[in-house]
């Protein structure tokens, strides 16, 4: 598949008007193939019939009889495709067509009412979700579904590629796995784990010059006691590397969280790298922990964060201790950003309720001070705090803004699967996403795991409607 390039990147070509071919993609439903005859740069536009949506644009360079996609397509919809082709200032429309898109075959999809609900202004591109089992979904400021790939949670892309890098869905596989596929969800790669996963994220420790490597996390029993160790999927070698095996940095007779047991005692569920740090940092959610580690195979320990378990830090205010956490990442900042689920939070702290939140970590105090939280609103009620019980996500974008997803395991299973919160720097909302129930029907939030935004799907950019006129008139 072909890459959008940036424009700084664009060859000089001399030009001659092109013949270019519009076509329905033979792999995915919501892409369309543009052929050009013979080498040339193309700028796309593309629309909505009706008038709905925004107007997309794409600049590719091509070949001769190479194809390039465009994608973040409603499925059966009609579309308005304009092509040009430009040399030196001069413009050729080399194509102007309407075109329709296929169907999904899949009802959720193909319904003519938004895939998910969406109340006040996001300012995201595209918001994807892991919505089992029908693998990761995109959808737009409007909540219409826009992308589709039958892959497993947890999904993260591959800087190099734009592949994506996730939880093993439907693949080869028997067994728990890691999967890299297409963006037009085609079959890459896979690769067997020995538990239940819940990450696949790209090791930004890596410099790019070979494939980079997927960190996720791998089951391990010791005394019959199930815990964890964390991995990278060596995707040039095609092996599975384990980084840190838990029970070398924590002992199960000492390290104990409220959600231990002997069948899932650390629950780790995040791990990420830190260039800043030069750390990997993983979230270990049984233990209420956040734990730094040297950048190495069984490298050194270099801190924990824990509301439970012995840590380096001590928190300014008890009232801000997290409890068995989702999502914890360091920012550019070195801030501490993660979905706090509050669990095993005691009456004394406000009881069960779940947040966003954002830390300070302070090492020559060793303190965490609170700079920045959302709290989750209850579905019924409104001002009261809600509680997410065993999922949650967040992102912080570059505008600023925060994405928060929380499962619907509480107080909002008769209606929704997930609710998603976009959250602006001063913790106001500025707008909610309701995620249907998927096709398990049961409402316990079983169905979506993460959420987060996109830039693009296949580096398309959007211009609203609104914009087009003001710039016109």
């Amino acid at each position: 598949m072909k890459s959008v390039l940036p424009l700084s990147l664009l060859p000089s070509l001399v030009l001659a008007a092109p013949t270019v071919t519009l076509t329905q993609n033979s792999v995915h439903p919501l892409a369309l193939d543009v052929t050009s005859s013979h080498s040339t740069i193309l700028d796309i536009q593309y629309h909505m019939t009706d008038g709905e949506g925004d107007l997309l644009e794409s600049r590719v360079a091509l070949d001769a009889d190479e194809t390039v996609q465009i994608m973040r397509l409603k499925p059966n919809t009609q579309y308005h495709v304009r092509i040009k082709a430009t040399e030196n200032d001069e413009t050729d429309v080399v194509l102007t067509r309407n075109i329709t898109t296929a169907s999904t075959g899949v009802d959720i999809f193909d319904k003519s009412t938004p895939f998910a609900t969406v109340e006040g202004s996001p300012t995201y591109e595209v918001l994807v979700v892991d919505h089992q089992p029908y693998g990761q979904v995109a959808f737009d400021k409007a909540g219409e579904m826009v992308w589709w790939s039958k892959t497993g949670s947890a999904k993260t892309r591959d800087p190099l590629t734009g592949n994506v890098l996730a939880l093993a869905g439907n693949s080869s596989l028997s067994t728990y796995g890691l999967q890299e596929t297409t963006i037009l969800a085609e079959d890459v790669a896979d690769i067997a784990l020995d538990g239940v996963s819940h990450e696949a994220r790209v090791d930004m420790s890596m410099d790019g010059s070979s494939p980079y490597s997927v960190l996720s996390i791998n089951g391990y029993t010791k005394d019959d006691v199930a815990g964890n160790t964390i991995v990278k999927w060596d995707r040039e070698a095609g092996e599975i590397v384990t980084l840190f095996n838990l029970f070398d940095y924590f002992d199960p007779s000492t390290d104990w969280g409220s959600l231990s047991s002997d069948r899932d005692w650390t629950h780790a569920n995040t791990v990420s790298y830190h260039a800043g740090l030069d750390k990997y940092i993983v979230s270990i959610r049984g233990l209420s922990a956040i734990t730094a580690f040297e950048p190495e195979v069984n490298g050194d320990k270099a801190w924990v964060v824990s509301s439970e378990i012995d840590s380096d830090f001590t928190f300014e205010d008890d009232k801000d201790k997290f409890y068995n956490q989702h999502c914890a990442t360091l920012l550019d900042s070195g801030n501490l950003l993660l979905f706090d689920n509050g669990d095993a939070r005691p009456d004394a702290e406000g009881g069960q309720f779940s947040r966003g939140i954002e830390y300070a970590l302070d090492f020559d105090t060793m303190t965490v001070s609170k700079v920045w939280e959302f709290v989750v609103p209850e579905y019924t009620a409104g001002d009261s705090a809600g509680y997410s019980t065993h999922a949650g996500a967040i992102t912080r974008m570059e505008s600023g803004n925060t994405i928060i997803m929380r499962s619907c395991d509480s107080d909002c299973s008769a209606d929704w699967d997930a609710m998603v919160y976009e959250v602006d720097a001063a913790g106001e909302l500025i707008a909610t996403i309701y995620v249907p129930i998927g096709a398990s029907g049961t409402g316990s939030g079983d169905d979506t795991y993460r959420a987060e935004p996109w830039d693009d799907i296949n580096g398309e950019t959007s211009t609203p409607w609104a914009a087009i006129s003001a710039r016109v008139h």
